[in-house]
């Protein structure tokens, strides 16, 4: 927590941070004065706040998966996190296409593209009730698509068509098993 003091130890590093990631579960964990210590510090410092989410819903598979669940869990995050007051900037978007159509371990999903994008699509909305200006992030292992770039393109482009937009930016990840 010193690294959130109010006089913190790293002022060549605030100056440089434009957005610190934190896990949701830890905000919904701590205790309001830690919460607020933390979100006070970080607007004083001009720093965005990013939490990366599942994005993937389904109550017949997918249970123990990475950033899957049923859409009543992917909706705990966001709600709770309004109603302490955290202001998020930015949501990252944790390996959805990965886990939800290239996953093929114990509770696999393996939705279409197209599927795997409209789930992606409701979850947004449902955040975007909650934070209307809310900016999101892609994360995808790319060297783990079974289709590669090109899969990775014709998810962009069904992600695209359903709601009107991009990602803000698009953050590939290490598969560091491979």
């Amino acid at each position: 927590m010193h690294l959130f003091d109010p006089r913190p130890s790293w002022p060549e590093g605030t100056a440089r941070v434009n957005v610190m990631q934190l896990r949701a579960p830890w905000f919904l964990r701590m205790p309001d004065e830690t919460v607020q210590q933390v979100t006070g510090f970080l607007k004083q410092n001009n720093i965005a706040l990013a939490v990366p989410l599942g994005f993937v819903s389904s109550d017949t598979c997918g249970q123990g998966v990475e950033g899957l669940g049923t859409a009543r869990q992917q909706a705990v995050y966001p709600r709770e996190m309004k109603k302490r007051g955290i202001d998020l900037d930015y949501v990252v978007m944790d390996e959805p296409l990965f886990f939800g159509h290239d996953y093929s371990g114990k509770n696999a999903c393996n939705f279409s593209i197209q599927q795997v994008a409209e789930s992606v699509a409701r979850n947004v909305k449902a955040i975007r009730s909650y934070y209307p200006k809310v900016q999101f992030v892609l994360v995808e292992p790319e060297q783990s698509l079974q289709g590669g770039v090109a899969e990775l393109s014709q998810f962009l482009d069904a992600y695209q068509a359903a709601l009107n937009e991009l990602p803000v930016a698009v953050r590939f990840d290490l598969a560091w098993g491979l």
